[in-house]
């Protein structure tokens, strides 16, 4: 479902101005964004954005589809982890059967 806009758009000062600064005059450059919280407005789409994670940057190309969520939302700021004990039990298994 998508967001429902009834408010607004926040987006960073300075995100604001160098999109429009790149709009202006046709250019694209990979930007760095450490505002999370920035949301992604229809002028930004196409463009390329280095979003923080929190220990390093995560790359996004800005697509249609991407319009109303927030930065935030396309970084993920933990790692997943497999599920070691699942195949640990599966691999104690399999070494009592084969006894």
């Amino acid at each position: 479902m998508p967001p429902i806009i009834n408010k607004f758009p926040f987006v960073a000062t300075h995100l604001k101005k160098i999109i429009a600064k790149f709009n202006a005059n046709n250019e694209k450059h990979v930007i760095k964004c450490w505002s999370r919280a920035s949301m992604v407005i229809p002028e930004m789409v196409g463009h390329r954005i280095d979003i923080h994670t929190g220990n390093a940057f995560r790359k996004l190309t800005i697509k249609d589809p991407m319009v109303g969520h927030k930065l935030g939302e396309f970084a993920l700021t933990r790692k997943r982890k497999p599920q070691k004990a699942q195949n640990a039990k599966n691999a104690k298994k399999g070494g009592k059967k084969g006894k």
